[in-house]
């Protein structure tokens, strides 16, 4: 029984063996060797000079009994974007062994076609196909042009020549080969042909183009930038004096240009008058100051433009500048009086302390407006503790000191409380008074005690400083020595 068995088991074995064996024969009987499409693939390619002989021989034969007339051979394109060496090898070889069949007795040399694609060079720019053959041709001399188109397909180059009648695009005659890559065909294919972009602006400036990541400079108008590969190039040309502009350019085999119109770049200008109720006038237009004396002009190009400043009692100023060098205009007009130059000083010096406070203060009355006779009421505050000026100056220049006073004579305040002037126990209110005008307010404040007007309130209330007064030239020398630590200001306007 267990002899039996194993005879079984024998049978069966040799059974499943001998049925494997045959689904192999007959799988192999009806597939191809592994090997062979690689034997056939090979097998079509040829070395360099042979495949060039096969391209003329079948491109003669495929031309026969057609009308070629004037033949040129451009350079063949790819693999890839632009021409490699590879590509101007072979269309340099096959114009030689295309014109020696004597099939084609009218020829255009290859020197002389690349002059004339030089001089064409803003209609056309890169390598041929059917469509650009029909639109140049004729433009470019010839009757026919040889185009081609090279693959990389691995271990070989696939080649396809195409015969294109000019003015039509019409296809005449067509061949094809494929180049073994061998060490020569690899260094040629590795070879691009590099080329050169002349970048020309108007106007003639100077400064700075980069091309595909290559500098150049430009000088006078022009740059010209070498070694620039096939393919889509961004160009940026940096012009003084002008905006910076960005280009694409499609660069091929042949060198290329560029050329553009620079348009004239605006710039703004900044003015920062003193006093801020002068007129400035730019150019002949009169440019509204705000109640800093700030304006910005915009839109001004490169060159000489003359500003004028005029405020009453004060001596005027006309002066120029160029806004491509100049974006800030600061102008002081000097004051007939020293008490006008007084405003002056105290409204430089606020307007020095905007960007630069260690704390904050704050100003403001009930409303923007007031009749003459009408109560008032200022407000102020300061984030911390210090000694503050609250200092008013009428539209003609003459200065109040609002606090401290007779009723308030210590100017220290405390951070976080609201002040007001008058106060409560003052007794009084205070009424806008003429002249009729613009008032300016001003807080100034500082963690160091400040007496810039003597702060004597046996004489008067509050302490005013007229025009003529003497006291002028001292407290605008005080004005100019104070620390000041941050200050605030608002304009009140007092009608009749």
């Amino acid at each position: 029984m267990y002899r039996k068995n194993w005879m079984i088991w024998d049978t069966v074995r040799f059974a499943v063996i001998g049925a494997i064996a045959a689904l192999v024969a007959v799988s192999a009987g009806c597939a191809p060797p592994a090997n062979r499409a690689s034997h056939e693939y090979d097998a079509r390619a040829l070395p360099l000079s042979a495949a060039i002989d096969q391209l003329s021989r079948d491109l003669v034969a495929s031309a026969r009994g057609k009308s070629v007339g004037k033949l040129a051979v451009a350079d063949f394109a790819g693999p890839g974007a632009g021409i490699s060496a590879l590509g101007g090898y072979l269309s340099d070889k096959l114009s030689v062994r295309l014109y020696s069949t004597g099939a084609f007795p009218d020829f255009m040399e290859r020197r002389q076609l690349k002059q004339v694609l030089l001089s064409i060079k803003k209609e056309h720019s890169g390598y041929f196909n059917q469509d650009t053959v029909q639109r140049f041709g004729k433009m470019i001399g010839v009757d026919c042009m040889v185009i081609g188109l090279m693959d990389d397909l691995g271990p070989v180059v696939d080649v396809t020549a195409k015969l294109v009648e000019s003015g039509t695009g019409r296809l005449l005659a067509m061949a094809e080969t494929q180049i073994i890559k061998d060490e020569v065909v690899r260094e040629l294919l590795a070879r691009r042909h590099d080329t050169t972009l002349t970048v020309t602006v108007e106007p003639a400036v100077n400064g700075i183009v980069v091309a595909c990541g290559i500098r150049g400079e430009l000088n006078q108008g022009v740059a010209v930038i070498k070694g620039l590969p096939p393919g889509t190039c961004q160009v940026l040309i940096r012009p003084d004096g002008h905006d910076p502009v960005n280009k694409t350019v499609e660069i091929r085999d042949q060198p290329e240009s560029l050329t553009m119109r620079l348009a004239n770049r605006r710039f703004n200008v900044s003015f920062m008058v003193n006093p801020p109720t002068a007129t400035l006038v730019v150019d002949g237009r009169e440019i509204a100051l705000n109640e800093y004396g700030f304006a910005s002009v915009k839109g001004l190009e490169a060159g000489e433009h003359i500003y004028k400043v005029q405020a009453k009692d004060h001596k005027g100023r006309m002066g120029t500048f160029d806004p491509s060098l100049n974006h800030r205009v600061v102008i002081n007009l000097e004051a007939s009086d020293p008490v006008l130059s007084i405003g002056n000083a105290l409204a430089a010096r606020v307007r020095k302390l905007a960007s630069s406070q260690d704390f904050q203060v704050k100003v403001w009355t009930e409303k923007k407006s007031y009749r003459i006779g009408e109560p008032i009421r200022f407000f102020f505050r300061a984030e911390k503790d210090c000694y503050l000026n609250l200092i008013d100056i009428n539209s003609k220049g003459e200065i109040n000191l609002l606090f401290p006073n007779r009723f308030d004579s210590n100017n220290r305040i405390r951070g976080g409380v609201t002040y007001i002037i008058p106060g409560r126990g003052y007794g009084f209110d205070l009424e806008a008074a003429p002249p009729a005008g613009m008032d300016h307010i001003y807080a100034i404040a500082s963690t160091e005690p400040i007496d810039i007007f003597g702060n004597d309130f046996t004489r008067e209330a509050f302490i005013s400083v007229s025009r003529g007064d003497s006291r002028g030239i001292e407290v605008k020398t005080k004005l100019n020595e104070v620390r000041l630590d941050s200050a605030a200001f608002i304009t009140v306007n007092i009608r009749p």
